[in-house]
């Protein structure tokens, strides 16, 4: 049974992520969708199911000590619903509760991301011994992460004519030069993604008389070119999209990057464009579990507005 498991296929980003990138919009199950794939050393696309790409097997660990698929895969269902309130909603009325599973979420694509994986294995096979016999600490690693998430700062964009791709990792290190600083850009629709960058950076939370809602910055509409740029040379190996002229053409242009920035999508296993020291993480690193819990609504005694 073990050797089994061993051979799952194991998604470093959920093939339902993926799966909003397809041109197609149809009733089907997300994972299912068509999504057109370019590898990144490779002059050709071609297209795939989203559940058929973003994923290795044999990853060390896996089924032995536990299926980290599962541990994460639970609450995956509940992000799909709070991205379309923060889309369909608007900067006036960004839930609480919609924003807290967003930021749960972005912190499980970083921990669950392949490169400390590799990390970790390619160290442990260079000391000799057996890479199942390693299991990254996820757990810590995931509530360290989310409180770099929660303290970043935070702005959601939307595409204005044209259609943001994905790569494998999920998340885009690049430069923003309005903050100037690095950030990550995490691509969650074809039309819609956030920006993250150093925190900390307080967000106003307030009682609108029937919910918590929070203030975020959002640049509103932007041209997604330089964005998917940045995008394709963040790929580890494949990046995904709608259509193949599109990911072809990008191939050329983005070569233009200058030399120094190409190499930004190296290292993504501790949300380090986010800032924060270790102790400075510890101290939040149960925040996020304590949002995800619901905060309950002000009593008469109660402040109905506080920062995080």
């Amino acid at each position: 049974m073990a050797s089994m498991s061993v051979q799952r296929r194991r998604h470093h980003l959920p093939a339902a992520h993926i799966g909003y990138f397809s041109p197609m919009a149809t009733p089907d199950k997300l994972r299912k969708r068509p999504v057109c794939v370019l590898v990144k050393e490779q002059n050709r696309t071609f297209w795939a199911s989203a559940e058929s790409v973003g994923y290795s097997k044999g990853i060390y660990g896996y089924g032995k000590f536990m299926d980290w698929d599962a541990y994460f895969k639970g609450g995956e269902v509940h992000i799909h619903q709070a991205v379309d309130n923060l889309m369909r909603l608007g900067p006036d009325r960004f839930r609480l509760n919609d924003w807290i599973r967003l930021a749960w979420y972005i912190t499980t694509l970083i921990a669950r991301g392949p490169d400390l994986e590799y990390e970790i294995e390619k160290t442990v096979r260079e000391s000799g011994a057996s890479p199942y016999d390693v299991t990254p600490g996820y757990v810590i690693n995931a509530q360290r992460i989310g409180s770099a998430v929660i303290r970043a700062r935070w702005d959601f964009i939307w595409s204005t004519n044209g259609d943001f791709v994905i790569s494998d990792r999920g998340v885009t290190g690049l430069f923003k030069p309005e903050w100037h600083s690095w950030a990550y850009f995490i691509p969650l629709r074809k039309t819609f993604g956030v920006m993250l960058g150093p925190g900390p950076h307080l967000k106003r939370v307030r009682w609108s008389g029937t919910e918590w809602c929070i203030e975020i910055s959002h640049s509103g509409r932007q041209a997604p070119d330089v964005l998917n740029r940045w995008t394709w040379h963040a790929s580890r190996i494949q990046t995904y999209g709608p259509d193949s002229d599109q990911l072809l053409s990008l191939r050329e242009v983005a070569v233009t990057l200058p030399e120094e920035l190409r190499h930004i999508a190296q290292r993504y296993e501790g949300a380090n464009l986010l800032g924060g020291t270790v102790k400075d993480r510890m101290k939040d690193e149960l925040l996020l579990l304590t949002l995800l819990a619901g905060q309950p609504p002000p009593d008469a005694s109660e402040a109905t507005e506080y920062s995080i």
